[in-house]
């Protein structure tokens, strides 16, 4: 019996000895197993942390876009209009409108309007009574915006032209020698006097670079005949054209007329030469050399434009498009039915990207950057036709 005893005493002695290793195994394996899920909750929470910090960041940027540049009036992806309450930029992704001009007693308030290249200002012209109206009812001019500031009254023309480099507007005005061609500063409000002819002054654009600014100047005895210059700011005109009359007599609207024809007058794009539309030659091509000129087509569009090459002027004739070289030749027509609907934003922002640029009675035309499509205006929606 006590044999058995010792038995049992040495078995539950040996058992005790494995059942406590094996308590060691379990709580070292319980701590493995804790410490790998404390790892994995870490890095769980880490990888959590990190995707929440860049998705509020994406989300921030989504909500919270750049602040627009405030001394921009054209902001970026804006066009500038004439719209139901005024003068308009219209952003072209949202079709949202912000109104910067408003001339509500004018009987024509926005006969003409552009923007400076870089977008800082707007000019625009008005007329606040009919032509039937008295001369000494007659009001109206040249007006200038930007983002600060009351709008600035210019002259009283509604001949002008943005530089394509600096933000100076070339506009005409009456003086006691005759019509005046100067230059305006929106930012400092300074007048600069270039030259002063003894007759009117129809017509006038900068040249691409910015260095040259083009003007029609009239006889003063025989108000019929015109002139060509081209002038340098500081220095004296040249006349590139001998003394013509460029213009029939007109009735009806009178000089409104007349100055609708001459606000066609456009360099090509190597600065190299002048087209001029005229109701008595036609579309002229005027060499900057004073070489001569030459009569591209003899009937006068309402508007035209250089290709981007400086080969080729489209214009419009009853609903068509045609081309013609520049050098003269025979016109291409494009029958309108070969024309097929194009965003009007993108049109409009093709011509906002020229110099001097500005949709006229007669409607826009204009082509691609890269020349491979024409587009023209057709009420308030635009067309565009393929090249080649």
């Amino acid at each position: 019996m006590r044999d058995m005893h010792d038995v049992l005493e040495r078995e539950s002695a040996r058992y005790a000895i494995r059942s406590g290793a094996f308590e060691r195994m379990s709580r070292r394996r319980d701590r493995k197993q804790r410490n790998q899920r404390i790892t994995a909750t870490i890095v769980g929470l880490t990888v959590a942390i990190g995707i929440a910090v860049v998705g509020s960041v994406a989300l921030r940027s989504e909500r919270e876009p750049q602040p627009a540049d405030e001394t921009r009036i054209i902001r970026e992806g804006e066009v500038l209009e004439f719209g139901d309450d005024g003068l308009v930029a219209t952003d072209t992704t949202t079709g949202d409108q912000r109104t910067l001009a408003r001339c509500q007693d004018c009987f024509f308030p926005f006969r003409k309007y552009s923007a400076s290249l870089d977008g800082r200002w707007i000019a625009y012209s008005s007329i606040t009574c009919h032509l039937s109206c008295g001369d000494e009812k007659r009001a109206g001019g040249i007006w200038v915006a930007g983002t600060a500031g009351r709008r600035i009254l210019v002259g009283g023309s509604w001949r002008w032209a943005w530089s394509p480099t600096t933000d100076q507007l070339a506009f005409t005005g009456d003086s006691e020698d005759g019509t005046e061609l100067a230059l305006f500063d929106p930012a400092s409000g300074d007048r600069t006097s270039v030259v002063t002819t003894r007759g009117g002054i129809p017509a006038l654009a900068w040249s691409p670079d910015g260095s040259t600014i083009a003007y029609v100047a009239n006889t003063r005895s025989e108000p019929s005949r015109s002139s060509v210059f081209v002038v340098r700011p500081g220095a004296t005109p040249m006349r590139i054209t001998e003394p013509s009359v460029l213009f029939s007599a007109s009735s009806g609207w009178g000089t409104l007329e007349a100055m609708n024809g001459f606000d066609e007058l456009a360099w090509s794009p190597d600065g190299t030469r002048l087209a001029l539309s005229t109701t008595r030659d036609g579309l002229i091509v005027i060499p900057i050399d004073g070489s001569g000129e030459r009569t591209v087509i003899d009937q006068h569009p309402a508007s035209f434009a250089w290709s981007p090459d400086g080969r080729q002027i489209a214009y419009g004739d009853a609903g068509d498009v045609v081309i013609v070289p520049a050098n003269g030749g025979t016109p291409v027509h494009i029958e309108s039915d070969a024309s097929s609907p194009i965003d009007r934003y993108l049109a409009e922002r093709w011509i906002q990207a020229r110099a001097n640029w500005f949709l006229s009675f007669g409607g826009g035309i204009v082509w691609s950057p890269d020349g491979t499509l024409i587009a023209f205006s057709e009420g308030l929606d635009w067309k565009a036709v393929p090249v080649g």
